[in-house]
């Protein structure tokens, strides 16, 4: 088993900062978001910001000695938000990558859809420290990491349908351990993926008033009904408690 460790100062917001329930949590995460946004207005210049200046106001807006690379996306058209994980074994900090400009190597004013989903991201992580903990604790156990995260893309992301069956025929052969990990770890991804949707109205809004690009969407645009986030938590909310009872029961 691999042992990996967490540089916790320069990877998460201290308990002070990041309290409450993880909804307040999330919700405090898009708030900052958006505060980032506003803090970015003063810094762009002829519509284009350095990527430099970029990380120096994220950081200024988080407020903590948080480690964080701003580089180029290989995708001109997407971004990434990741997890440093050194040679050493130690997570440190966070990786954004985003679309830069041709000449310049600039982020410029109209990939703010693109960049500001990445930095929400980014926000969450810092204060959820929860989430990544439990993808560390998984992988230092030796967990098939790469075929739970293919089961969570092909059955639980965004439109695809999850059911019990095809949840419960991944789970089997598994200890009850295993499963409780998996269960919530496919939980907070959920979690996180809502708080995306959730997120874009006010990140659409912010774009509108910062540079008067209007999204046309109707109402049932932002209730992302197809993603089916009732029926999914539902579903593996009741099997976390059926296995943590099941396992109270025999101590």
């Amino acid at each position: 088993m691999v042992k990996l460790k967490i540089d916790y100062p320069k990877t998460f917001a201290p308990i002070s900062m990041a309290k409450g329930s993880t909804e307040q949590r999330l919700q405090l995460a898009r708030l900052m978001n958006l505060r980032f946004y506003d803090n970015l207005q003063d810094v762009i210049k002829d519509k284009e910001v350095k990527p430099g200046t970029f990380k120096k106001v994220l950081k200024q807006t988080i407020g903590l000695p948080i480690r964080v690379d701003v580089v180029e996306s290989r995708n001109p058209k997407a971004g990434r938000m990741l997890h440093i994980l050194k040679g050493d074994g130690v997570a440190s900090g966070y990786s954004i990558e985003l679309p830069f400009t041709d000449y310049y190597k600039r982020i410029h004013q109209s990939s703010a859809l693109i960049f500001l989903q990445e930095t929400q991201k980014f926000f969450e992580e810092v204060l959820n420290p929860k989430f990544f903990k439990r993808f560390i604790t998984m992988l230092g156990k030796g967990y098939d990491m790469k075929g739970i995260t293919e089961f969570y893309q092909n059955n639980i992301t965004n439109t695809q349908k999850l059911t019990a069956k095809s949840l419960d025929k991944f789970l089997q052969n598994k200890s009850a351990i295993q499963q409780i990990d998996i269960l919530q770890f496919f939980r907070y991804q959920l979690l996180k993926e809502q708080n995306q949707c959730v997120g874009i109205k006010g990140i659409e809004r912010g774009i509108a008033r910062h540079t008067g690009l209007k999204y046309i969407h109707n109402d049932e645009f932002y209730q992302f009904k197809d993603n089916d986030f009732t029926e999914k938590f539902a579903l593996l909310e009741s099997r976390i408690k059926h296995l943590i009872r099941t396992e109270r029961a025999k101590k």
